[in-house]
């Protein structure tokens, strides 16, 4: 990855953490002048694009099924096949194009089961020229990362059960596309005053609907960004392992990369039993740090790792960013007294 300073590493890992973060504060975090924050970002943007945006915390936006598809094609079809295919899908939230162990890969977001499936009938029907072997999987517990939950869906999400009304939900619009909108410009997009405005974001905050307001990079900085899937026999020492590989997942980094290594992992149920993205500079790293690291954590298990270099996005963006994974990893409740 290309080397970039101290200040634009720790300006952007800021951003990722709370995008609403003002430039005074954000200066005296990183210990300079607010000048010098403005002009790098600016250099961020205009090489990487900043992307200012929301993570939403997932049961409060009732996506309550997510899932990815790994798809191998027997017909490989054109990027602009793909992209005609799924520019009216507001469902899916993220769909790229690979080269490797499978062709495709998307992930979707549904608030009721019927709503899955059916979106998953029309897929599939819509796929059928192309013969396709789909394997889908259920996210179950995303341990580290998330996937922007785009416009087109948040829009028709019924929110009401959180007292989420029409204003709040043009304002978390507003902000899902650009999260470093102020009180002010919000105002004039909705129609509201800047200090009802004010106070509706403390209300949704405090309703547990945002887990933060986040930032993200359009264009990788990163040559060989991967999707992996893995599979286990699951021998005896689980759990040891799974603790091995939690602690290899968050020191992997170095003390304040531009991007994390490993951008999303989730614990998956179906096609297969896990599902991962990292970023790396080559594909000899992506195989030693990615897939063989990991498959010499859990070798007692038998691991089946496919992976694939994701090529072009066709809708969404790649997760990229930096957060602090120590903090941010989510693990399993090990607890069988619950279960």
């Amino acid at each position: 990855m290309k080397e970039y300073s101290y200040i634009k590493r720790a300006i952007f890992r800021e951003l990722c953490e709370n995008s609403r973060i003002s430039t005074t504060e954000l200066a005296q975090k990183v210990k300079c002048s607010r000048n010098t924050v403005l002009s790098n970002m600016r250099a961020l943007d205009n090489e990487l694009g900043l992307f200012h945006t929301i993570e939403f915390n997932r049961e409060a936006t009732h996506t309550n099924y997510v899932q990815v598809w790994c798809v191998r094609f027997g017909n490989k079809p054109t990027t602009d096949e793909l992209r005609k295919l799924f520019e009216d899908d507001y469902r899916a939230r993220f769909v790229a194009e690979t080269e490797g162990d499978f062709d495709l890969i998307v992930n979707v977001a549904a608030d009721m089961a019927d709503r899955y499936m059916n979106w998953s009938i029309r897929t599939m029907t819509r796929l059928l020229p192309y013969i396709p072997k789909m394997m889908p999987s259920a996210i179950i517990l995303p341990h580290t990362g998330f996937f922007i939950v785009r416009n087109e869906l948040l829009d028709k999400l019924d929110l009401s059960y959180l007292g989420i009304d029409e204003v709040d939900k043009k304002i978390l619009l507003a902000l899902n596309e650009n999260s470093r909108m102020s009180f002010l410009e919000i105002s004039k997009l909705v129609g509201a005053n800047v200090e009802t405005v004010r106070y509706r974001i403390n209300k949704i905050m405090k309703r547990g609907v945002i887990r933060r307001f986040t930032t993200v990079l359009r264009r990788p900085p990163t040559e060989y960004n991967i999707a992996f899937f893995g599979n286990y026999e699951m021998a005896p020492g689980i759990r040891e392992r799974y603790t091995e590989a939690m602690k290899y997942y968050i020191t992997v980094d170095e003390r304040l990369p531009l991007v994390n290594t490993f951008q999303y992992l989730s614990l998956t149920t179906g096609s297969h039993s896990l599902f991962g993205m990292g970023c790396f500079d080559s594909e000899e790293a992506a195989i030693k740090d990615g897939v063989m690291a990991h498959k010499e954590i859990y070798r007692e298990d038998r691991p089946r790792i496919n992976f694939a270099r994701i090529t072009n996005v066709i809708k969404g963006y790649l997760p990229l960013r930096s957060v602090d994974i120590a903090k941010d990893y989510r693990q399993i409740a090990w607890d069988p007294e619950k279960y």
